[in-house]
């Protein structure tokens, strides 16, 4: 699978940017477990287990900007400290026809693109 997000207007520190570590994605899939930091992200969230987490460096996009990356790869979005600014954005997965999707229930249903 890969994600497609594409920023509707500007992400950053203030309004909540995506968070990435580098390279998590050559890791396989690591366990998740409930969510630490709650002030930080929503308490219904999971978070990644069996990775260093302090690794995470920011993702600032511009509006119009395009970010493409692996499904496995370590990530997470901030809570939006604004009081005045969105951090909209259009996100798509793409999955193999072929793919056997077993832990998310929410992708197992498959639109054909032909």
């Amino acid at each position: 699978m890969i994600a497609v997000s594409i920023a509707m207007e500007k992400n950053d520190e203030e309004n909540g940017y995506l968070g990435v570590i580098p390279g998590s994605h050559k890791l396989g899939p690591l366990p998740h477990g409930k969510v630490k930091n709650i002030l930080e992200h929503a308490d219904w969230t999971m978070e990644t287990e069996g990775v260093d987490l302090t690794a995470e460096i920011p993702v600032v996009l511009e509006k119009g900007d395009i970010l493409f990356f692996h499904s496995l790869l370590v990530h997470s979005s901030t809570l939006n400290k604004t009081k005045d600014r969105f951090r909209r954005s259009y996100v798509c997965h793409y999955i193999r026809h072929d793919s056997n999707i077993t832990l998310r229930k929410d992708l197992k249903r498959k639109i054909d693109l032909y």
